[in-house]
């Protein structure tokens, strides 16, 4: 008989069993807070440990002494507060959700800043199937999911706002026209049609050729496509002034064959037409290495020519480029470019009369993962800001002054092909993250090396490869993964600050601005998750539908908690765009694999 628990009582605990709603039985994900006298205990109910591995649903907590707590609070996954007083210890509470109220005083149940409106555009993005690691085994993140893109204008020239959405490579773009009654219609589109095998990346929408409509590009991108595939090239197309696109051809986009992620729009050489930037995400089949971006200038006719080595030429060697937007940073009347890319720090362009220079400043050394930038004046002081959207801080990718990220490129097995090796930097030494069986998959030369997973465990870099393999080979590196705001100082200066905390929780391709509360302050509006990512790197999801910052002023934000946004439904967002829907304000947001959502913006 055991009598171990007579003979030496057991100080003071509580075994805390939760019972959640339907769909979370155990309350996975549920904070409890246990709070004595000068001290605080706080646990997460989050059994799984690791691969096949997990721990009892019924948490313990050890206090001491301690007979009795003062409280215990259980905050619940739907927003549900569970609150007890002076419990005593020495006992198993059983704690159900059913009985938790709703969280603050007066808060109505289901009352939302943002409400989803249904019935007025239904559209369901398909992602066409193709997994990245077959091809890249060493990458931890696909990059074929980066649609849909949107872009909203009148199109068919009624004084309605219309939709554009981009397709999966086989699936053809989309465009729905906005009926009176605030509904909208899909427009057959045989130009679209007949361009399906591409990727749409990103659509811009602007005048080409001067006849007073909108007329659109649109890249092609993602990581299906070889060198050279007709796929890959971008497409212009013109509207007839009543929404009918045909694509425009003989122009040098046709010349282009890149990854592309990016457009923009402007008047670069300020000659009164719209003139066109194209960036470039990879070289195919070889991540790491820099593919060339691309400038355009518009003949006055809509035709674009490429003028990329006279006015450009540092495009060439930019970085793998993810977003871009124009502006007029310095006031001299001229639309300059912010970059932002994989291993990139943020970019400016200087626009010197159509010439493009570097501008040195202190934003271009926080390198990251960056996969989007917003350009607004956030804080209404007469000239842009900037919202660039990163990796964030919640993922096995840390960076900090005594560890660095780093990518080294080459042909490690000499078989003609580069391989991207991710590496971490401890104490000055370069350690791979790759794991072995995943390095052997992709270099076979090296299981001979490397029969057993402790002959590969813990070598530097250079060990498993070579010094002199791994000086021949590319390497960037990342200093920097927080989503950031960056304030316009004036004079080409610029304060760049990490947003709040739940702006990190997962990586960010949408942004947007809007003034919730009418105070008169910028607030933003963050959305992402990618899902598609290998096991041990953790799927990102923790955004959930999105997260909305209030602005308090001085470039300031302070997160909304999210059941109170109306921003709940998790999905892996990649545009948020504003709309005008009868006479109305809308957030539209786009996401891979899903529906597109459409909230009605407060009064």
């Amino acid at each position: 008989e055991n009598t171990a628990q007579q003979s030496q009582p057991p100080p003071g605990y509580l075994r805390i069993k939760l019972q959640g709603g339907l769909r979370n039985t155990a309350g996975v994900g549920a904070r409890v807070v246990v709070s004595t006298a000068g001290r605080k205990v706080t646990l997460e109910q989050m059994p799984t440990r690791g691969f096949q591995s997990s721990v009892d649903p019924v948490m313990v907590i050890g206090l001491g002494e301690v007979a009795v707590a003062d409280t215990l609070s259980v905050t619940w996954p739907s927003g549900k507060v569970s609150i007890l007083a002076n419990v005593p210890c020495k006992q198993t509470l059983v704690i159900r959700e059913a009985d938790a109220r709703e969280p603050g005083p007066g808060r109505q149940e289901g009352a939302t800043i943002f409400a989803k409106v249904e019935g007025r555009l239904d559209y369901q993005h398909t992602e066409n199937t193709f997994v990245d690691f077959d091809r890249e085994r060493l990458v931890y993140q696909m990059l074929s999911t980066s649609g849909p893109p949107a872009a909203v204008g009148d199109l068919n020239g009624d004084g309605l706002e219309d939709v554009w959405l981009g397709g999966s490579a086989g699936s053809s773009g989309t465009i729905f026209f906005q009926n009176s009654t605030g509904t909208f219609t899909r427009s057959e589109q045989p130009a679209l049609a007949l361009d399906r095998d591409s990727e749409d990346t990103d659509i811009v929408l602007g005048d080409l050729d001067g006849d007073g409509d909108l007329d659109a590009v649109v890249a092609s991108g993602g990581s299906e496509f070889g060198l050279g595939a007709p796929a890959l090239r971008d497409r212009a197309y013109l509207n007839n002034g009543k929404g009918d696109f045909t694509r425009l051809l003989g122009t040098d986009l046709d010349r282009v064959n890149e990854i592309t992620s990016s457009l923009v729009l402007a008047d670069w050489d300020n000659d009164g037409d719209l003139d066109l930037f194209t960036g470039s995400r990879m070289v195919p089949f070889a991540y790491g290495m820099t593919p060339g971006s691309h400038l355009f200038l518009n003949d006055g006719s809509g035709r674009l020519l490429e003028r990329t080595a006279d006015r450009a030429s540092l495009l060439s060697g930019i970085g793998m480029i993810t977003d871009a937007v124009a502006l007029d940073y310095d006031g001299d009347r001229d639309q300059d470019l912010v970059l932002v890319g994989d291993w990139t720090g943020i970019l400016i362009l200087e626009n010197h009369d159509g010439v493009f220079s570097l501008s040195e400043n202190e934003l271009s050394g926080y390198r990251g993962w960056w996969n989007t930038v917003y350009c607004s004046d956030i804080d209404q002081d007469g000239d842009p800001d900037l919202v660039v959207g990163n990796h964030g801080l919640n993922s096995r990718f840390k960076v900090n002054e005594e560890q660095k990220l780093g990518l080294f490129v080459g042909d490690f097995d000499s078989n003609g092909s580069v391989e991207p090796v991710y590496a971490l930097n401890q104490k000055g030494n370069w350690t791979p993250l790759a794991l072995r069986h995943d390095l052997i998959a992709q270099m076979p030369g090296l299981k001979k090396k490397f029969l057993k997973y402790a002959d590969y465990n813990n070598l530097a870099l250079h060990e498993v490869f070579g010094k002199e393999a791994l000086a021949k080979s590319v390497r960037l590196e990342a200093n920097y993964m927080a989503t950031s705001v960056v304030e316009n100082k004036g004079n080409g200066r610029w304060q760049l600050r990490p947003l709040p905390v739940e702006a990190q929780f997962a990586p960010v391709y949408a942004i947007s601005s809007l003034d919730y509360n009418k105070d008169g302050v910028s607030d933003l509006i963050l959305a992402g998750n990618l899902f598609e990512v290998k096991p041990e790197a953790g799927r990102y999801d923790a955004l959930l539908g999105g997260v909305l910052l209030q602005g308090k002023g001085n470039m300031q934000f302070e997160a909304v908690p999210y059941l109170q946004t109306g921003l709940t439904k998790v999905l892996a967002a990649r545009a948020i765009r504003t709309i005008d829907v009868a006479r109305q304000k809308f957030l539209m947001v786009t996401a891979n694999q899903d529906s597109l959502t459409l909230y009605s913006q407060p009064e």
